[in-house]
């Protein structure tokens, strides 16, 4: 007779939140500085985040000074360059301190800057992570024991490969990993240790060129055999 396994499945929201490192803020806030002593006119780009998660927008604010005075009422024009390509990117009107602040909602990795009275800031690549989602179930046939994965990835990325990983003392570890399908979705199956045991799972996209990698909620699965 076999023993029957049960298996508890806990979903976790995951808050990506990424924030410059403080050398790269550095090196951005020097490059401006020397932009700007080398112009009469000058403008700064600063974005809130230079990574964020598909779908999402992203704050943006910056500085448009002439002679070292505030420059009011003028606008500012964001451009995003991708694979050589520069498109427009959204407006703002600087208030009475020269201020502009907005939003962008980037698609893909690319470089951003802003432009504005014949002047650009320097350049920020701002990174996309891809959405993915994630439910599982499972099945037991004798011991035998199989997690099963299941979910989409936005924007579609059809033929892609994702991983399943398991979080151990040495960080994560790929169990298992399957191709998008046409639609852009997936179902991988895990033939799992058949012992009692926890779990901590998630479903990633690597990086590539177009986006940083996309990574699932975290999956908490505790399984009790006897």
């Amino acid at each position: 007779m076999f023993r029957r396994a049960l298996c508890t499945v806990v979903l976790a929201t995951v808050i990506l939140t990424c924030v410059a490192a403080p050398a790269a803020a550095r090196e951005a806030r020097r490059s401006q500085a020397a932009h700007a002593a080398g112009s009469a006119t000058a403008v700064t780009f600063t974005p809130r985040l230079t990574i964020v998660r598909y779908a999402r927008a992203v704050s943006v604010s910056g500085y448009l000074r002439s002679a070292g005075e505030p420059v009011a009422g003028s606008t500012v024009t964001l451009r995003e360059t991708r694979g050589g390509v520069t498109r427009d990117g959204g407006t703002a009107v600087t208030n009475g301190q020269g201020l502009y602040q907005t939003t962008v909602s980037p698609k893909f990795n690319a470089s951003w800057h802003a432009e504005a009275a014949g002047v650009s800031s320097p350049s920020i690549v701002i990174e996309v992570r891809p959405r993915v989602t994630l439910a599982l179930s499972h099945t037991q046939s004798g011991a035998r024991l199989t997690e099963i994965f299941s979910g989409a990835v936005a924007p579609a990325h059809a033929g892609k490969r994702v991983v399943v990983q398991r979080y151990t003392a040495n960080g994560w570890r790929a169990v298992a990993s399957g191709r998008l399908d046409r639609r852009s979705h997936y179902r991988i199956r895990w033939l799992m240790p058949y012992r009692s045991a926890a779990y901590r799972l998630r479903v990633l996209l690597p990086a590539h060129g177009d986006h940083a990698d996309g990574m699932s909620q975290t999956a908490f699965v505790r399984v009790r055999v006897g």
